[in-house]
């Protein structure tokens, strides 16, 4: 079962976002002017046509917005991936591997003390501990 959470947990995150990328697009096809649509059925293009040829086309600037909203709200439902990765110190390129996340790491090296200076203090608090003099 461990061998398989990464993998799962992307198919998770990926049937997570498509309804906020589905309902965004969806809105944004009655955006578009109707001038646009009457253009296409007076040139004798059937409603698959003109959906294809002139809705999505003028509302593609609308649809790129929602996959790069699913994209970015894909990145910050973390969690899931944190919990059912299992928390290995790994990273690798197969998916059927458990992995650690970004967030993973953060949460498990900044639970407790850490000294300063140290590597982990270093990469969790880098600009506060730096000193520009």
């Amino acid at each position: 079962m461990s061998g398989k959470v990464l993998l799962l947990s992307r198919v998770v995150i990926g049937i997570m976002i498509v309804p906020y990328i589905s309902s965004m697009s969806e809105d944004a096809m009655p955006a578009v002017p109707m001038h646009i649509r009457e253009g296409s059925y007076a040139m004798s293009a059937t409603r698959f046509q003109t959906a294809f040829r002139a809705v999505i086309p003028s509302a593609l600037s609308e649809i790129a917005a929602a996959y790069v909203l699913g994209i970015s709200r894909a990145i910050g439902e973390t969690m899931v991936v944190a919990i059912a990765t299992g928390m290995q110190p790994t990273l690798t390129w197969n998916p059927t591997e458990p992995a650690e996340t970004m967030t993973a790491y953060i949460v498990q090296v900044s639970i407790g003390d850490l000294p300063h200076g140290s590597i982990g203090y270093q990469t969790i608090l880098w600009p506060a501990s730096c000193s520009f003099s």
